[in-house]
């Protein structure tokens, strides 16, 4: 069995934090310092391009199996689907009919959701669908194809997500670089934090006057939060954690089930607290949130459903 590598496990633990308190932050009025509340929000835009970097540093450049494909594939309708299905039927009280059913297949055949976090899940198999192609070429030119083949498909399918698809090649295979020491894109940890602490000021320069929470700034593509990634991956990266390997490797094992059940979570606790007016009420979410989605997780692992999990 091979072993596993702390420092990734580090890496899929402090994502899948970022990406639950992103969403515990959302929709909330933080009654705190503004520059607190750019960094925090800042701080957790990280985490998508850290789960790309990461998915780059362990299969970008390995040949991948048309069985995983066709497995990932199956996952991503099936959550597509039963999400669909329990917002429809439990969240909104639709009646079960058949034109509804028809609504909800046809929904998910066209990778639309309830629920806004599954745009990940219609990204991370385009890119891996790519990455399957890329490794059924000759080396020399595989890469330079599948880049052709991301911009064909942004450029004909222009929205914000597809051109998130082809970022998140361009960082699956920065993550590669970075993991294996290659070109330029290794720096050590001083100039790794420093360069995240610039990003972050000139991103409050850059954009002062934003809307927190509605702005297109906040998407990954932003160039700040880009570098900021890539810098925080070089730290984790290289970073000792003896004392913390346990509990990351833990967490990474479950991280995609709490991707999976966080923001269903988030959804039906907010219908009983109280409104977020407070920093402490979205940490008290974020908590409650990532405990259930863990436990969730954890049962479905202990049943013949775990291989609903990419």
């Amino acid at each position: 069995m091979k072993e596993r590598d702390s420092n990734l496990d580090l890496i899929r633990t402090v994502a899948i934090i970022l990406v639950v308190f992103t969403h515990s932050l959302e929709d909330s009025t933080l009654s705190i310092n503004q520059n607190i509340k750019f960094f925090l929000y800042y701080l957790c835009r990280c985490g998508v391009p850290l789960f790309l970097l990461l998915s780059g540093s362990l299969v970008f450049n390995k040949e991948i199996k048309f069985k995983k494909i066709t497995h990932m594939i199956f996952v991503t309708f099936f959550w597509l689907f039963t999400f669909n299905v329990v917002s429809a039927f439990v969240i909104d009280r639709k009646l079960f009919t058949e034109s509804n059913i028809k609504e909800l297949i046809i929904k998910t055949l066209q990778f639309n959701g309830y629920f806004k976090h599954l745009w990940y899940l219609k990204q991370i198999l385009l890119i891996y669908v790519l990455l399957f192609i890329k490794s059924k070429m000759p080396e020399n030119i595989s890469t330079y194809y599948i880049y052709s083949l991301a911009l064909l498909f942004s450029g004909i399918y222009f929205d914000k997500y597809n051109v998130i698809c082809f970022i998140g090649l361009v960082l699956t295979h920065i993550g590669y670089l970075i993991y294996n020491k290659k070109n330029i894109f290794y720096i050590n940890k001083t100039y790794s934090i420093l360069t995240f602490i610039l990003s972050f000021c000139l991103f409050i320069l850059s954009y002062e006057k934003m809307n927190l929470y509605t702005t297109d700034a906040w998407w990954y593509w932003n160039i700040f939060i880009l570098i900021s990634s890539l810098s925080l991956f070089e730290i984790l990266l290289n970073i000792k954690i003896n004392n913390f390997s346990k509990f990351s490797e833990i967490i990474s094992k479950y991280s995609f089930g709490i991707y999976l059940f966080h923001i269903p979570c988030i959804y039906l606790i907010r219908t009983y607290m109280p409104p977020f007016y407070c920093l402490l009420n979205s940490i008290t979410l974020f908590f409650i949130t990532f405990s259930i989605s863990f436990f969730l997780t954890f049962c479905f692992k202990k049943t013949k459903l775990q291989k609903l999990f990419i």
